[in-house]
């Protein structure tokens, strides 16, 4: 999964940087040392080395098991240009029986139960870009599981301007 990630990645990168060489730089953090890959560190722990990591202006965490647009990378780069605390869009959602619309939203104070018959409303996540400069402000839980909204919940606090695309 994670190789199929990386080249879609890749891909529009490559694609971004040929069309629309003015829209900025990206730069994919990974760390394929033996603590990583072997153990030995919590997800959170994991996370956190990566967040330290981050010199751009924007951090955003696209997990292995996350599926992005072909156009993800140049609509963050386009909406970077706000310089907004975090960006924010529309998404696709596939359960086991139905496709759904979420909505993340800096506007939005809960997290709606997903359903097929409407555009769930959440609070943006980890798929979201950040500031880095906000996002280097608080760790990451040292746990295996739901580390990455315990960590986000932190970082919203902290983000009043948002860039959002409906795409």
């Amino acid at each position: 999964m994670f190789n199929i990630l990386y080249k879609n990645l890749m891909a529009q990168i490559d694609f971004v940087h040929t069309t629309h060489p003015s829209l900025g730089q990206v730069e994919i953090l990974f760390d394929s040392s033996k603590k990583f890959l072997k153990g030995g560190l919590s997800v959170g722990a994991k996370r956190d080395a990566l967040k330290c990591r981050a010199t751009g202006d924007y951090l955003v965490f696209v997990d292995d098991d996350d599926i992005v647009a072909p156009n993800y990378l140049e609509s963050v780069l386009r909406l970077s240009e706000s310089n907004a605390d975090i960006i924010t869009f529309r998404s696709l959602y596939k359960s086991s029986t139905y496709w759904g619309i979420v909505d993340m939203n800096l506007n939005h104070s809960e997290n709606e139960q997903m359903n097929d018959n409407t555009i769930v409303k959440r609070q943006p996540f980890h798929v979201c870009p950040i500031r880095t400069s906000i996002a280097q402000q608080h760790s990451f839980p040292d746990i295996n599981n739901a580390e990455d909204w315990g960590w986000m919940v932190k970082v919203l606090s902290n983000c009043q301007k948002q860039a959002h695309s409906d795409q």
